[in-house]
């Protein structure tokens, strides 16, 4: 029976407050967390790879170039300095470069109190404390179907762990096409070809397939053990029952 601490409601909260949080101006030097506004220029031996303006970095996020923090940490708006960093990305990634960085603008993110008002703007409660029930109420509900959910993965795998089938590499290779087909309809969705993410990658195709393989076999022994299933128990599900869901 899945418990909900008072941890995870104040997680849930705090997660809520920063999607809320505004970006304030500061004049005072950047710190860990805050959000400067700055432009970049790298050099390798002298000569200008990549250059870029206006990019808005939150200090401490290690997402750009290795030693961005450190460089930043500590200067305020007007302030520029250089330091030696490695490329992650373009033509010259892997190579150490000659940065320079300069600071346009400090913000620090302004979080809303946890107040009845806070209450009352993000949800229908007007109070804090009838808000934390309510998030407590609905992490309950989602902790158990997540435990409901794995209980019954458990005793699936546990079944299939004990039946003894044969199956043919036939019916394996046909489960490994679907499901490449299936990855490249996905990838499609979002404007990638399976060539271009092969290409990017390295992968190849017998390669995609080879990986696919043993989680199409536990694929098809889990349909076959569940048809078994079915069949053993007589199950039936009536059309009310799929309309419904």
């Amino acid at each position: 029976k899945p418990e909900v601490k008072d941890e995870d409601v104040d997680k849930r909260l705090e997660t809520l407050r920063q999607r809320f949080g505004t970006l304030v101006g500061v004049d005072r030097p950047a710190a860990k967390g805050d959000f400067a506004n700055i432009d970049l220029t790298a050099e390798i031996d002298g000569e200008t790879v990549d250059s870029q303006e206006g990019v808005s970095y939150e200090l401490g996020s290690n997402t750009m170039l290795d030693g961005l923090d450190e460089a930043l940490d500590g200067l305020s708006a007007g302030e520029e300095t250089t330091f030696e960093g490695m490329l992650e990305a373009g033509e010259h990634e892997g190579q150490k470069a000659t940065v320079k960085v300069k600071v346009n603008s400090v913000k620090a993110e302004e979080l809303p109190e946890l107040n009845d008002e806070f209450a009352g703007e993000v949800s229908e409660f007007e109070t804090m404390d009838e808000y934390k029930s309510d998030i407590r109420a609905k992490l309950a509900e989602t902790k158990q179907q997540q435990a409901t959910t794995e209980n019954e993965n458990n005793v699936v795998e546990k079944v299939v762990e004990n039946a003894s089938m044969e199956i043919p590499d036939a019916m394996i290779d046909e489960q490994v096409r679907e499901m490449i087909n299936d990855y490249a309809r996905r990838m499609q969705s979002q404007g990638i070809s399976l060539e271009q993410y092969m290409q990017f990658t390295g992968m190849t195709i017998e390669k995609l397939q080879e990986q696919s393989r043993p989680q199409a076999e536990k694929r098809i022994r889990t349909r076959l053990v569940l048809e078994a299933v079915v069949a053993a128990e007589n199950i039936q599900v009536s059309d009310e029952a799929v309309d419904a869901e």
